[in-house]
């Protein structure tokens, strides 16, 4: 289902590697996913002149349910990947209005920025395709098996479907087998690649957090809220590039920002019963919206008419709180990155620096035990990949986590946020601590990468 109002002008990226080519050839690594946590490994792993396939169901660019936000981390993880001066134009964001139960404040903001998923995504995809990675869009990964590999090369085997509209002759849908020595999977929220022999993927019961043991199926938070999204025309509210709109309601809340392109990029994470109880994601927004503004003065901007929320279409996510095994299979030889690795429902803008970071810790512990070739069978020493990964994720990521869990606890309680806010407006200085706390922060100084002089 495509969302409303995309901006398709952006030439397809075509695929560099043929089904046929795909298939007989003994890649190094491949990359399950082209969001910007599949691409970004993508990228670094070929850098360093491993064989590396990407591959994606859809084809670049395409649009995608995101709050579009780049928190500080993202604009730092990005800058590390050192893309080209001017192949990237993020918006730098400088202020966002918090709304919750009758109050609101507007709160400044520094080191974030916003971009649209079809620019971001489709330049990482083609910096992966200049540093030498091959690219084939169309492909369904199904299942992930080592017995379907060689197992005297060390090899995976990748049961996939080749989907014709993408490629020239293509395949048929069933019996094709990708060999790889390691498959990193950036397949997103929606992860239902089957792993065999190993961890596989399945919905949960309720979990604590964090994981007291190694996880063998994905787990998901009990009372886990649902991401839904669309993108809306440049006219269909006043808001001024550079800010940002938060309305925190009862069932959920909601995102409000202007694209590079002029586009509203509208993000929301709402409870499952409020979509019930609404008739579906236009519903649901709306009456997150009434809830939190009607009865209030709009400062600096309007809203979206109801009719305009009412004919979009909008994409929506599997439940967004969740856990999976970094590393998978029974040889090991499976990472996850990004949104399959483990998601805590954000606040806004931490989605993508997570993505980024997970990306660049897998392709570090990838690469820091693959050995010079001595011989073509020489083997990526998996288990200590495998040992720095979960090290290293662990490392940077358990605060994180931990935060964004507390924050959407409180997150439940409007009033309570509407009590921070009624604090902040009264007492300024408070609010440059509130928000490296809603939407992360990096260390004092940090020079914002992407700041337009």
């Amino acid at each position: 289902m495509i969302a409303s109002h995309w901006n398709s002008s952006r030439s397809i990226i075509p695929a560099t590697a043929s089904a046929e080519i795909a298939t007989q050839t003994r890649w190094h690594a491949v990359v399950i996913g082209a969001g910007p946590g599949g691409a970004a490994v993508a990228i670094r792993l070929a850098r360093h002149n491993m064989r590396v396939l990407l591959v994606d169901r859809d084809s670049m660019p395409r649009p995608k349910l995101c709050g579009c936000c780049l928190s500080s981390m993202a604009l730092a993880e990005l800058a590390d990947l050192q893309i080209p001066s001017g192949k990237l134009r993020p918006v730098p964001l400088n202020a966002v209005c918090v709304a919750a139960a009758g109050g609101s404040a507007w709160i400044a903001m520094e080191r974030s920025a916003c971009l649209s998923r079809e620019s971001l995504d489709s330049t990482l995809v083609q910096q992966a395709i200049d540093a030498g990675a091959h690219w084939l869009p169309g492909v369904n990964v199904s299942a992930i098996d080592s017995a379907l590999g060689d197992p005297h090369a060390w090899a995976l085997g990748l049961s996939v479907g080749i989907l014709g509209r993408f490629v020239s002759q293509p395949l048929p849908f069933s019996g094709i087998v990708l060999h790889a020595e390691c498959a990193v999977v950036a397949a997103g929220l929606a992860d239902h690649i089957r792993i065999q022999n190993g961890s596989g993927s399945a919905i949960p019961r309720r979990f604590p957090w964090p994981a007291k043991r190694p996880l063998e199926r994905r787990q998901t938070a009990l009372k886990s809220r649902v991401g839904v999204g669309t993108t809306l025309a440049t006219e269909a509210m006043d808001l001024e590039s550079g800010k940002l709109v938060m309305a925190v309601a009862r069932g959920g809340y909601c995102g409000l920002v202007r694209l590079e392109d002029g586009r509203i990029d509208l993000a929301a994470a709402i409870d499952r019963r409020l979509l019930s109880d609404s008739a579906g994601p236009a519903g649901a927004v709306r009456r997150i919206l009434h809830e939190v503004f009607d009865g209030q003065p709009l400062d600096g901007f309007t809203l979206p008419s109801d009719d305009a929320l009412t004919v979009a279409t909008y994409r929506a996510t599997p439940p967004l709180t969740h856990r999976s095994s970094l590393v998978a299979g029974d040889t090991g030889r499976i990472f996850r990155v990004g949104d399959a690795a483990g998601y805590v429902e954000p606040f806004t803008g931490e989605g993508m620096g997570w993505a980024l970071a997970s990306s660049r810790l897998c392709a570090e512990a990838i690469l820091a035990h693959w050995p010079p070739r001595v011989h073509p069978a020489d083997p990526i020493q998996v288990v200590a990949a495998g040992d720095r990964y979960r090290r290293t994720y662990k490392r940077l990521f358990a605060s994180h986590h931990a935060r964004c869990l507390r924050v959407a606890r409180s997150l439940r309680s409007p009033r309570l946020v509407a009590g921070g806010l009624w604090l902040t407006r009264r007492v300024p200085w408070i609010a440059r601590g509130v928000l490296p706390l809603l939407i992360g922060s990096v260390a004092p100084g940090h020079a914002h990468p992407w700041r337009r002089q």
